[in-house]
């Protein structure tokens, strides 16, 4: 990385790069680290203070899924305004130990998880017609899908903080669960992995009245999910960021 006067910058300079700042609450003005290669993107500040704004109180003791983490940006702003507890998930070990380091700077207690996975193999495992167990499914849908993420997500032991981890599958045995669902999904894939059956699937583990926020390259995905409500659809820095809602079980 160098600057525009073709010097590199120091080493502190690039440390400073490699921080995203926690905006707003508890831990408001805070840096947190980034893994500091390909496998995070942190969202731009702008971006974030734009969703964070729109949910406003929504976020204050909702259960968060903060997919493809990263530097756990999302989660850990919405912890700091008052969520009741995040969930992060990532597939890179980088990812989950620059997570650990975090939480542990920002010292938010027993209010998280890490859960190191890939939510793209699981999906599209499934979708070709295998659950995690070896099963055949026979209509490998996005339902299907959120069906098998919801286990591996109950079933796969947190990477840190050692309590029971919450288990916020929407269903069990095909049958809805009354207090079950996540009440706010961050999805921010890598571009180069964005895949809109993995948004089905995460769409899927929404509790009624959930919120799901998704990041996705502009141009490359129509931002439409049966069932939930399309809030927002905004652009920041080339980048589309989708809002949807989730009314009922109906749906």
């Amino acid at each position: 990385m160098w600057l525009s006067s073709g010097r590199m910058p120091t080493w502190s300079a690039r440390r400073r790069m490699a921080r995203v700042r926690l905006i707003s609450g508890e831990f408001g003005g805070r840096f947190i680290e980034t893994p500091g290669d390909d496998s995070a993107h942190p969202m731009s500040e702008r971006a974030r203070a734009a969703i964070f704004n729109q949910l406003d109180e929504l976020v204050v003791g909702a259960r968060v899924l903060d997919a493809f983490a990263g530097s756990g940006a999302l989660g850990f702003e919405a912890l700091s305004r008052g969520a009741e507890n995040v969930v992060f998930v990532d597939r890179s070990p980088r990812v989950v130990e620059t997570l650990e380091k975090n939480a542990e700077s920002l010292g938010v207690g027993k209010r998280f998880f890490i859960k190191r996975f890939d939510l793209c193999s699981l999906v599209r495992g499934v979708s070709q017609g295998s659950t995690p167990e070896g099963r055949r499914s026979a209509s490998p849908s996005s339902r299907v899908a959120a069906d098998s993420l919801s286990a591996a997500a109950c079933e796969t032991p947190s990477v840190a903080n050692l309590e029971k981890p919450p288990c916020y599958a929407r269903t069990q045995f095909g049958k809805e669960e009354p207090e079950s669902g996540f009440d706010l999904v961050f999805a921010d894939p890598p571009y180069g992995a964005f895949d809109a059956e993995v948004i089905g699937a995460l769409a899927g583990l929404l509790a009624p009245g959930g919120h799901l926020i998704v990041s996705y390259p502009k141009g490359g995905w129509r931002p439409e999910l049966p069932g939930l409500e399309l809030v927002s659809d905004r652009t920041y820095a080339g980048a589309g960021i989708a809002h949807f809602l989730y009314k009922n079980r109906a749906n």
